[in-house]
């Protein structure tokens, strides 16, 4: 009976783990999805930027 519990409680503590590492990898997914999404951004607004300063030197020659 005691073997019995003890698997039942392994078993549970192995499916939380389990668990819990699911959770880490799709968080860290999520985490690398939004870092991309940042980047693309400020690239995108280094562009404008950049832009905008070759647009005034061409003005102002």
């Amino acid at each position: 009976m005691g073997s019995n519990i003890f698997s039942i409680f392994a078993t549970i503590i192995n499916i939380m783990i389990l668990l819990a590492i699911i959770v880490a990898i799709y968080r860290g997914i999520k985490g690398y999805q939004n870092f991309i999404k940042r980047n693309k951004e400020m690239d995108k607004k280094i562009d404008d930027i950049l832009n905008k300063l070759e647009n005034k030197q061409d003005n102002n020659v």
